[in-house]
């Protein structure tokens, strides 16, 4: 494999490409965007697929992240909870309030596409395709 630089060679390249031969794939991230499986979901709709998340974010200051994102800022480490959940529950529950709060305090699912995809990504828990640990 050659090294991905974003220039020569992407990463998301990189992921189509071992993509293509792969039954099932397991992802770990820090955060989870859905800008990242919106990239993959073409390769991703025909997978099991399992994503560990290994940070959260403050469902409360969703708002604030989502006006930080069209200034350009991305890094969501500044928006972490304050203290932090000890709960595996809690995580999922942040999790999930953080990912409803995206939904209907933006604009990230106001085309077409995004609509489309996240119809797939919900379809994929239903049946039991895309899950995620924490």
């Amino acid at each position: 494999m050659s090294l991905i630089d974003n220039k020569n060679q992407t990463l998301q390249d990189a992921l189509i490409n071992a993509l293509s031969t792969a039954e099932r794939v397991d992802i770990a991230v820090g955060f989870f965007y859905f800008s990242g499986f919106e990239a993959l979901a073409d390769q991703l709709k025909d997978k099991k697929v399992r994503i560990l998340v290994g940070l959260e974010v403050d469902p409360v200051l969703v708002s604030q992240i989502a006006q930080s994102a069209k200034d350009g800022d991305i890094d969501l480490t500044k928006w972490q909870p304050r203290k932090s959940t000890n709960s595996r529950t809690a995580l999922k529950l942040n999790y999930i309030d953080s990912f409803v709060g995206f939904m209907n305090d933006s604009d990230i699912f106001d085309n077409d596409r995004s609509i489309e995809l996240f119809d797939l990504y919900v379809q994929k828990i239903y049946h039991r395709n895309l899950f995620w640990l924490f």
